[in-house]
Formats: C-alpha cells, structure tokens, sequence
C-alpha cells in the first residue's frame, strides 16, 4: 500500500495506518510548506555522505521539521519535493542520532511496485538489501564533504528563490 500524503497528519493517525497496513509506504509532498524544501536543502547541504556515495546522505533532523515528523515511521517514508526523477528515502537512524537518506529514483520507485524492477524483485527485497549494506559500512566511511559536486540540486531554483 503507497499512502501519497499532502495534508498535515497526527501522530495517532499515522501510527494507526501503520499499524493497519501489512506493508505500508509513505511518500510525503515536500512542497507542502514553503519552509520545508529551504529546511531540507539547507540541512543536505551541511550534511556528510555516507562512504563513497553521495546520493546517500546522513542529516540532523533536529533543523528540519519534515524529517522530525517523519523520521520516526516504522514504515519506509519517500520524500517528494517535486524534482524530476527524485525523491528522498528516509532509510534509517545512525548511532550518532543522524538520518540517513538515500537520494531514489522515481521511475525505479514505480518500477519496484509494479514488480518490474531490476533493483530488486519486490521493495521487501530492496530494504534487505540496503539494510545489510548499512550494517557493513562502518563509522570510519563517512565523509565531511562529497569529493565531487552533484549533478543536481536538492531542491529547485524556482523553489528556493522563494525563500
């Protein structure tokens, strides 16, 4: 079940369809809020990748709204804030309190679902093997600073010229 979520949500609510729901997916509109894209930027712009991989990124949900609401799902949670192709997995906590989140494609997002992926045969797939990734990499892989610029930005000029 993909619950696509714009409106504010409680706590209770959310813990109920959680708990409802076998195998429940978050995807959750970034742009809801003007605050929440500048948050977010402002927080993966400061943030440390994870090993060698820019696309995965630790950040302090303490300066984001969106990832404290979010960031304590007991179910896989996608942030959209409406870039072509991209939205943000928020996969994990690390030991020093962090997030961790993965930069995923859209297109292999809908493709996992629809059980025509070569990523993964099922998302349940997916998440075991991000999950045993995770366990292997250890502290000493993080990074202060990406070696190489990113090809994209977090968010869109449109979005944080507003701010």
């Amino acid at each position: 079940m993909i619950e696509f979520q714009h409106s504010r949500i409680g706590i209770e609510e959310k813990r109920s369809r959680e708990h409802f729901y076998e195998k429940l997916v978050w995807v959750v509109d970034g742009t809801r809020l003007q605050r929440d894209p500048k948050q977010f930027h402002l927080v993966c712009t400061q943030s440390k990748t994870i090993g060698n991989n820019p696309r995965v990124r630790a950040l302090d949900a303490t300066r984001c709204t969106l990832l404290r609401e979010w960031s304590k799902s007991d179910v896989p949670v996608f942030l959209d804030f409406g870039i072509p192709d991209l939205l943000w997995w928020l996969h994990s906590k690390n030991a020093d309190g962090l997030i961790n989140v993965v930069a995923f494609s859209r297109v292999e997002f809908i493709n996992i679902h629809l059980g025509r992926s070569s990523m993964a045969r099922d998302f349940d797939g997916l998440l075991r093997a991000c999950e045993s990734r995770e366990r292997e990499s250890s502290p000493e892989t993080v990074s202060p600073k990406p070696e190489q610029p990113r090809a994209r930005r977090l968010v869109p000029r449109h979005l944080s010229r507003r701010f």
